[in-house]
C-alpha cells in the first residue's frame, strides 16, 4: 500500500513534457490523447529511495532500500501519438512479519503461508507502459495501453520462499468528440496475473511452522519440510472491466471517469496433484474528476472495493484411474469491503506560488462468518501544501512543502474463534494497532533542472516524516538523478 500521506514525484514538481501531462493520461483510455497538445519529449532517471521506521503495517518493511532506473518517452508518429515508460526497481526490505509466500499482502487476500519470524527480502521488478493513440476523420480516436509488470522476489528466513509474479494488461478505448467542447470516452480493461511461490528450508533438518491462513485469524496448522510439507502455491487472476469517460473544455477544462472492474482469483497449492486453497471474487467501483479554470485546480476521485472469499471442501481421490481433490462444497465464508474518498484544491497565483489543501477519507470493513471475526477501522487525513517554481536564467528550480494530519475515527478486531494464540491472530491485533494510529506527517521536496540545447538535466530529492504514537515514526527520503530531452 501507500505509505506516505503525500507523494513526491518529478510529475508534481512540473518537470515532465507537455505529452507526459495530457490530461487524458489520468483515465485508462489512451485514445484521449490523440486531441489536444502533444510535444515529444523523455527522460532518463537514476533515483535512490530510502524508509526507516516502526509506523508502517507490520507485514511491511521496518527499512527498504531502492534503487530505481526509470525512463519514459512521448513521440509523434505520424498520425500516431505514443507514450512509454519502463522502470527497473531493485528493492532491499528488512524486518517483515506474518508472510511466507506472497510478493505483497493485501487485507482482502486471505489464503497464503504466515509464519511469525522477522526476516529480510529482497525484490526485482520489470515494469512497463505503452499508450498509443489515432485519430479517425475529426470526430473520432481510437487508443490502446498496454502494461506489463515482472517480479522476483525471495525471503530471506526459514521458511523462506522464492515468489514470481507476472501481470499483463491491455486498454483499448475510443473516443468520440461531437464538437470542441464536449469528448466522449469508453474503454475496457483486461488483465492477466500468475504468482507462483515455492517455500522451502535452507535447513532441511527442521520443519518451520506455519499457517494456511483463510482470514480474519483463521487458518490451518501446517508446516514447510519433508515430503508431507507445504508445496508450490499457484494465484491466478483475471480481470474483466470498463470505463466512460468525459471531457469539456471551456472556462472550465474538466476530465471525469466512471468504471468498474471484476477479478476472479484462485489459489492452488501443489500444481502436481491441485488442491484449492481458495478463491476471491473483487468487484471494484471507481470514480475521478479533475477540473481546472484559470488558478484553480479540483480533484475529486473514490473507489469502493468488495471481495468474497470462497473456501472449497474438498476430499482426496485415490483410485489408480483418478488421483486427486474432489470438491463436494463450496461456501462463501469472508468478505471484504473498503471505500475511499479524496478531494484535493489548489490556488496557483501569478508569481507562480501554488497554495492548497487535500482531505482523504477511507474504511475497511471485514467479516469472516463462521465462527464469526470482524476487523474494520475508518480514519479521515487532512493536509495543506505550498510549491513554487523559481526561473533562474535557463535554469529553474521547484520546491515544495506539505504538512498534515491522519486521525483515527475507531477501529476493533473481534475474534470469534478458539486459537487465540495463533500468530495469525496475532497478526491482526498488530495491523489494528497501526490502521487506528492518528499521527502527523511533514515533507519538503525540490527538483533543480538546468542546461541547455537538447538536453537538460535534473537533480532531485524529498524527505518526509510521518510522527505517530509512543514514539513510533516512519522516514522516507529519496533522490534522483534525470536527463531530459
Amino acid at each position: 500500500m501507500k505509505r506516505l500521506f503525500f507523494t513526491f514525484t518529478v510529475l508534481c514538481l512540473g518537470i515532465f513534457s507537455a505529452g507526459a501531462q495530457h490530461p487524458w493520461m489520468q483515465t485508462g483510455n489512451a485514445a484521449g490523447t490523440a486531441f489536444g497538445l502533444w510535444k515529444d519529449g523523455g527522460a532518463v532517471n537514476l533515483s535512490a529511495i530510502q524508509k526507516e521506521g516502526k509506523l508502517r503495517p507490520v507485514q511491511e518493511a521496518s527499512s527498504s532500500t531502492a534503487v530505481i532506473a526509470s525512463t519514459y518517452g512521448t513521440a509523434n508518429v505520424g498520425k500516431v501519438r505514443l507514450y512509454g515508460d519502463f522502470a527497473f526497481r531493485n528493492i532491499f526490505d528488512k524486518g517483515l512479519s506474518y508472510n511466507t509466500n506472497l510478493y505483497r499482502t493485501a487485507l482482502d487476500m486471505p489464503y497464503y503461508i504466515l509464519d511469525p519470524n522477522e526476516s529480510n527480502w529482497t525484490r526485482q521488478e520489470y515494469d512497463m507502459n505503452v499508450k498509443a493513440s489515432i485519430p479517425i476523420g475529426e470526430r473520432f480516436a481510437a487508443g490502446l495501453s498496454v502494461n506489463y509488470l515482472d517480479c522476483v522476489g525471495a525471503k530471506q528466513k526459514d521458511p523462506r520462499s522464492e515468489t514470481y509474479l507476472v501481470k499483463a494488461g491491455v486498454c483499448p478505448g475510443v473516443v468520440w468528440k461531437p464538437s470542441k467542447k464536449h469528448t466522449l470516452g469508453i474503454s475496457g480493461d483486461f488483465l492477466y496475473s500468475y504468482e507462483r511461490a515455492y517455500p522451502s528450508n535452507n535447513n532441511p533438518k527442521l520443519d518451520q511452522k506455519t499457517i494456511s491462513t483463510l482470514g480474519l485469524g483463521e487458518g490451518a496448522n501446517s508446516y514447510v519440510g519433508g515430503n508431507n510439507g507445504l508445496h508450490d502455491y499457484h494465484y491466478t487472476l483475471w480481470r474483466f472491466g470498463g470505463a466512460v469517460q468525459y471531457s469539456y473544455s471551456g472556462s472550465w477544462n474538466v476530465i471525469s471517469e466512471l468504471g468498474v472492474r471484476k477479478e476472479s482469483t484462485e489459489v492452488i497449492h501443489k500444481i502436481s496433484l491441485p488442491e484449492s486453497m481458495g478463491r476471491t471474487d473483487r468487484l471494484l467501483f471507481h470514480a475521478m474528476l479533475e477540473a481546472l479554470s484559470g488558478p484553480h485546480f479540483i480533484k475529486v476521485n473514490g473507489s469502493f472495493r468488495t471481495t468474497d472469499g470462497t473456501e472449497k471442501i474438498q476430499v482426496k481421490d485415490n483410485t489408480s484411474l483418478s488421483q486427486g481433490w474432489i470438491t463436494v462444497a463450496q461456501n462463501k465464508m469472508s468478505r471484504y469491503n473498503h471505500a475511499s474518498v479524496l478531494a484535493d484544491y489548489s490556488f496557483t497565483f501569478p508569481t507562480s506560488l501554488s497554495i492548497g489543501a487535500l482531505a482523504v477519507f477511507d474504511m475497511e470493513s471485514d467479516v469472516y462468518n463462521i465462527p464469526v471475526s470482524t476487523f474494520g477501522y475508518s480514519r479521515i487525513r487532512a493536509g495543506a501544501y505550498a510549491s513554487r517554481r523559481f526561473q533562474i536564467r535557463k535554469s529553474s528550480l521547484n520546491l515544495r512543502a506539505d504538512a498534515g494530519y491522519t486521525a483515527s475515527l475507531g477501529g476493533d478486531y473481534v475474534y470469534g474463534g478458539s486459537k487465540t494464540d495463533s500468530p495469525a491472530v496475532a497478526l491482526y491485533r498488530e495491523l489494528l494497532d497501526y490502521y487506528t494510529s492518528s499521527y502527523a506527517s511533514a515533507a519538503i521536496a525540490a527538483a533543480y533542472i538546468f542546461g541547455g540545447g537538447k538536453l537538460r538535466y535534473s537533480v532531485s530529492g524529498d524527505a518526509s516524516i510521518l510522527a505517530g504514537p509512543s514514539g513510533k515514526n516512519y522516514f522516507t527520503g529519496s533522490l534522483s538523478l534525470g536527463i531530459l530531452f
